[in-house]
Parts: C-alpha cells; sequence; structure tokens
C-alpha cells in the first residue's frame, strides 16, 4: 500500500472506469464535490448511492454490483471497453469496510476493481488491511484527497509513456 504521487498517478488511466462510493445529491458535501470532479474532466464516472437515481443529472447506481453489471460489464461489446474499475471512496470507516470486504468475496469485483482511493475521514487500518487482503494493486490513504492531488496525478498520467502506450494499444479484457 502506497500513498506516493507514483501511486496517485496509477489511479488514473485509460479505459478505466471511474466509481464514486457515497457520491451524494447534496452539493455541500464531499460525494458530491468527488463526482463533479471527475464529470468536470469528461472521466468515465458512476455514482454510488442507493437513494438517490440520479445526482448532478447523471444515472446513479445502488451499489458497486449494479455499476459491475449495468456499465463496466455492457462495456464489453463496445469499442472502447473498459478494463479496471477505480473507487473513489466518501463513506464513513464502517461502510467502507464493508465495501472493501464486498469485493474481497466477489470474484468479478476481486478481479475488475484495480485501484481505490479513500478520501480523508473514510477508512481505518481495518478497511486498508482488507483493501491489501482483497488484491486492490493501488490503495491511496492518508490525508490524500483528490480534489487536492487529483488534478497533478491525473496530469502526470496522461503525460506518462504507459497512458501513451495503453490507449494506442488494443485492450485486454481482465
Amino acid at each position: 500500500m502506497i500513498s506516493s504521487q507514483a501511486a496517485m498517478e496509477s489511479f488514473f488511466r485509460p479505459h478505466r472506469l471511474y466509481a464514486v462510493a457515497g457520491a451524494s445529491a447534496d452539493p455541500t458535501k464531499f460525494g458530491n464535490k468527488i463526482l463533479a470532479w471527475y464529470l468536470h474532466r469528461q472521466l468515465p464516472v458512476a455514482g454510488i448511492n442507493p437513494k438517490s437515481p440520479t445526482i448532478l443529472e447523471q444515472p446513479t447506481y445502488s451499489s458497486l454490483d449494479s455499476v459491475y453489471s449495468q456499465v463496466f460489464e455492457k462495456s464489453s461489446t463496445d469499442s472502447d471497453k473498459f478494463s479496471s474499475i477505480a473507487i473513489s471512496v466518501v463513506t464513513p470507516p464502517k461502510a467502507s469496510l464493508a465495501l472493501v470486504e464486498h469485493i474481497g468475496q466477489t470474484p468479478a469485483l476481486r478481479k475488475a476493481v484495480r485501484a481505490m482511493w479513500f478520501q480523508p475521514g473514510t477508512f481505518d487500518d481495518a478497511t486498508l488491511d482488507a483493501a491489501q487482503n482483497a488484491g486492490i494493486k493501488t490503495i491511496i490513504a492518508h490525508d490524500r484527497c483528490v480534489l487536492v492531488q487529483g488534478q497533478e496525478s491525473l496530469d502526470a498520467a496522461r503525460r506518462s509513456s504507459a497512458w501513451s502506450e495503453e490507449s494506442s494499444s488494443p485492450e485486454t479484457k481482465l
């Protein structure tokens, strides 16, 4: 588990679907601001909120399972199919732990979810340990926020040779 600049850059990849766990319809909440951050950068993002059918004029999904089946899996027939999922987590630590444990217990999610960015206040040591045990390759935490470090990390990722190689070569399904 690393919270370095390199880890933040590796969070952003072409052909990756982003999800915001804890997306909120309330514009004063970080779950709304982080979803808006992805939308403003025209990144493919799915908000996860079991109570609001739409947020920021975008459809939301009741669970990560719904994102997987309704967005990720369906992209396999598109030319711009997704190769993996990266999740920005904006939920209380208990809900974050439940999400990570669910990923670890669900083979399809365990294979698809490659990165998680835990926003400040959304995790504890048990959550981070569970993320490692679930096989998450990139785990970002410890006072790192996509609203603060995200743009710099996204820009650096887009400048990297890995980004240009991945976006120009045919994508392989996980």
